[in-house]
């Protein structure tokens, strides 16, 4: 991601566990996504490839628990994490 790109993951937090991951201009080839849990263990990862123009991605983490969680986007070139509250 370069500069211009922007990360949004919404609705945070989220009531049920379903929310978006938003990345403007993502023309890159390809985005890691991975999800821990406070202890560190990955909880979701998802790969998906050849992406230009905005990325969105639906996830759906209803049958963890409540707490607060790390989502973790890589494209190769930059690394991005944000935190995750599912109420």
């Amino acid at each position: 991601m370069n500069q211009s790109n922007v990360m949004l993951v919404f609705p945070n937090p989220t009531i049920n566990g379903l929310f978006s991951i938003t990345i403007s201009n993502a023309n890159v080839d390809e985005v890691y996504i991975s999800i821990f849990n406070v202890q560190g263990k990955e909880v979701f990862t998802s790969i998906d490839k050849n992406l230009s123009g905005t990325f969105n991605k639906q996830v759906n983490l209803g049958t963890l628990s409540k707490g607060l969680y790390y989502i973790k986007l890589n494209t190769g070139a930059e690394i991005k994490t944000q935190k995750l509250i599912i109420e």
